[in-house]
C-alpha cells in the first residue's frame, strides 16, 4: 500500500520536470517509471553530506569493505537500487556506496513505528525515508 507521503511526493515530482532529469533514486536505470526524484530535500542532502564521512570512518573501524561496480551506474538521471541485506550494517554501506548521488530511502514501516529501538525512528526521520507497508504475512511474502 502506498502511503500518502509517497503519493504527495510523486505528485510534487511530476510538476518539476527539470529537476526530475537531474535526480536519482537508487541503482537500476528507469525510463518512464513511477518513481522519479524531483523534490528538493536540502535537509537530507546536507544530512548525508555530514553523516557520510562520519559513518564511513566508524564502519571502517569495524569492517573492511570496498565499493565495486560503481562504474556500471549511469552518471546522471534517475536510478533505482534494491538491496538484499544480511545484517544491520548493510544499508549504511549501500548508501555510502551510492553517494554523492541524491538518495531517497524507503524502508519497511516496522522501522518507523514498531521497532523497539527509538534510534531507528530518529535515523529514518533524518534520512526523510518513506515507510513501505508490506502486505501479507512473512510466509506469504516469501512465495
Amino acid at each position: 500500500m502506498v502511503t500518502s507521503r509517497a503519493v504527495k511526493a510523486v505528485k510534487q515530482s511530476k510538476s518539476k520536470k527539470a529537476e526530475q532529469e537531474k535526480a536519482s533514486v537508487y541503482h537500476f536505470p528507469i525510463k518512464g517509471g513511477v518513481i522519479k526524484r524531483g523534490l528538493k530535500r536540502p535537509t537530507t542532502k546536507t544530512s548525508f553530506k555530514i553523516a557520510r564521512p562520519i559513518v564511513e570512518r566508524l564502519l571502517r573501524c569495524f569492517i573492511r569493505f570496498e565499493v565495486t561496480g560503481k562504474e556500471n551506474l549511469p552518471s546522471s538521471g534517475p536510478v533505482i537500487a534494491v538491496f538484499n541485506h544480511l545484517h544491520l550494517l548493510d544499508p549504511p554501506l549501500h548508501i555510502i556506496g551510492m553517494l554523492p548521488r541524491d538518495i531517497i530511502v524507503m524502508a519497511k514501516e516496522e522501522l518507523f513505528f514498531y521497532w523497539p529501538m527509538p534510534v531507528n525512528r530518529i535515523l529514518m526521520d533524518i534520512a526523510e525515508a518513506y515507510p513501505v507497508r508490506r502486505l501479507g504475512t512473512p510466509e506469504e511474502r516469501q512465495k
